[in-house]
């Protein structure tokens, strides 16, 4: 069996998530890992440690 794939989805605030596209991701075969900015070490993430990497928006624009 070939190992399980990973998603990684970076949050910025902690009540968002990936919606109907996490249960889309998991019948596709991946683990979903959240990393949450501001409590995780971003400097931690490996650039080939997933499979997909998806970036969260958040309420903040970029003018704050």
């Amino acid at each position: 069996m070939i190992g399980r794939k990973i998603c990684t989805a970076i949050r910025h605030v902690a009540f968002e998530d990936l919606g109907s596209f996490e249960t889309a991701f998991i019948e596709a075969g991946y683990e979903v890992r959240y990393i949450d900015v501001g409590l995780d070490d971003l400097d931690a993430i490996a650039p080939t440690a997933s499979d997909l990497l998806v970036v969260l928006g958040g309420p903040i624009g970029v003018c704050e």
